[in-house]
């Protein structure tokens, strides 16, 4: 078959498919090792994702706190060198936190010669402190009397002056009420000089008599309320030594009886 023919027969898009066939086609080959990486990070992904879903892991961290046995054996000690007095509880049996396990008594580390020597001393320093204390008692109660009855006195001055007061305002203004009464007189020549003069004189030694009646009742008055303040202070001033006496009397008497022996205090369950 002739070529001519053949074109006649075939489209030319299949003749030139043919061709094309025949000669190939271009393609991009890729190294082997690149494929291998592909692999190997595809798989090491899976892999990460799979233990962060499933896995656990653990973390460190920093807690303030006690470690405490649910099981075991827990030592219970004394604070002090003591005896034991009394126990609450038998071997095996179960407590709560907090339970008294036994009473100790303290016992003084001394011969029977200094134990009394202390004793006496404290005994001593215990009499100075209880009359100290009545000392101070009777301060306070003698200076709150003493308050209480210069406050009525004062209270009582306060109310005299002021009745004082009226009637001196009363009598200037008397005065002051003559005085104007006289005055067309004066002006008109019916009253002298001089019997106007003595007018104005007697007003004025009344407006002077009663200022210094008010200045003295301010001072009175100054007086009560330093008096009011003095009572409620008197407390808090006898206070603060009264209680650093006592806090220094229990000192002492707990020293006695650490003397004596008769402090005793329990021990609880941890």
């Amino acid at each position: 078959m002739t070529a001519q023919e053949n074109g006649q027969l075939f489209r030319r898009e299949a003749i030139a498919y043919r061709a094309q066939a025949a000669e190939g086609k271009p393609r991009l080959a890729s190294p082997p090792a690149f494929h291998v990486l592909c692999v190997l990070l595809g798989t090491a992904v899976l892999i990460a994702i799979v233990f962060l879903s499933t896995g656990s892991y653990a973390r460190k961290a920093t807690v303030a706190g006690l470690i405490e046995a649910d099981l075991g054996i827990k030592r219970v000690v004394s604070p002090r060198s003591a005896v034991v007095e009394r126990v609450y509880v038998m071997a095996g049996a179960s407590v709560n936190v907090g339970d008294p396990l036994v009473r100790l008594k303290t016992t003084p580390d001394l011969d029977e010669s200094q134990r009394q020597q202390m004793l006496a001393e404290y005994q001593e320093q215990l009499r100075s402190i209880r009359q100290r204390i009545e000392h101070l008692n009777d301060q306070q109660q003698q200076e709150h009397q003493r308050l209480v009855q210069r406050r009525l006195q004062l209270l009582n001055s306060v109310n005299e002056h002021h009745t004082i007061i009226r009637l001196q305002s009363m009598k200037r203004d008397e005065i002051a009420a003559t005085r104007d009464a006289a005055s067309p007189l004066h002006e008109s020549g019916l009253i002298s000089r001089l019997e106007w003069g003595r007018l104005n004189e007697n007003f004025l030694a009344a407006e002077q008599q009663l200022a210094r009646l008010r200045s003295e009742q301010t001072v009175r008055e100054t007086e009560v309320n330093s008096n009011e303040v003095a009572l409620s202070q008197l407390e808090s001033r006898f206070g603060a030594e009264l209680l650093q006496l006592e806090q220094e009397q229990s000192s002492v008497r707990q020293q006695v009886a650490n003397l004596e022996g008769r402090e005793a205090f329990d021990v609880l369950a941890p």
